[in-house]
């Protein structure tokens, strides 16, 4: 891999900045990557290695391979054990996802993720979480990131309500998400 430019180094470390600064994702495993002249890569070695494969399989420009800071990965594929997609609920992330891809990780999991994102913007998977992906820009692959996660997180929220419904209980993760804000 070849040592980056200021400017590349900058838009790369501003683009991870920007998604660790939210609280979306975990400095552990979070990496961005951009392909201009070659690739370059800024991030958690696991992620970083991801990214570069899927630079090469995908062709896109820019590629961001993050782990969600809460656990909302988990919540999706505890609920959903035999999807494959998700349809978002709210119409904004329909209108421009779809549907996101679930990906279980096995043997042919980087083939799988490059099928999902030749077709969407984005999917989540199995005990990496959320990639997305930009064939123009950096800032374009962060949006559909956090695109993702938004539409993940509305998701969990609905199938962790519909639990404590059913159930009269409310998956942990949830909990403190949904307390009344202090007067």
């Amino acid at each position: 891999m070849h040592e980056p430019d200021t400017t590349t180094q900058q838009l790369l470390s501003a683009t991870r900045s920007s998604l660790l600064d939210t609280g979306m994702c975990t400095a552990t495993a979070c990496s961005v990557a951009l392909h201009n002249d070659a690739p370059y890569i800024l991030g958690s070695e696991q992620e970083n290695y991801l990214a570069a494969q899927l630079l090469n399989t995908t062709k896109a420009a820019a590629i961001i391979v993050a782990k969600p800071a809460c656990s909302v990965d988990t919540v999706i594929f505890n609920h959903y054990h035999d999807c494959d997609d998700l349809s978002p609920r709210d119409s904004e992330s329909q209108s421009s996802l779809h549907s996101i891809p679930l990906i279980r990780r096995g043997n042919n999991t980087l083939q799988l993720i490059t099928e999902a994102l030749k077709k969407r913007k984005g999917c989540l998977v199995e005990g990496v979480g959320i990639i997305s992906l930009s064939a123009i820009a950096i800032d374009q692959a962060a949006i559909h990131w956090s695109s993702v996660y938004h539409a993940l997180s509305i998701q969990a929220m609905v199938s962790s309500m519909q639990t404590k419904h059913r159930s009269d209980h409310m998956d942990p993760f949830w909990e403190h998400h949904l307390q009344p804000a202090p007067t």
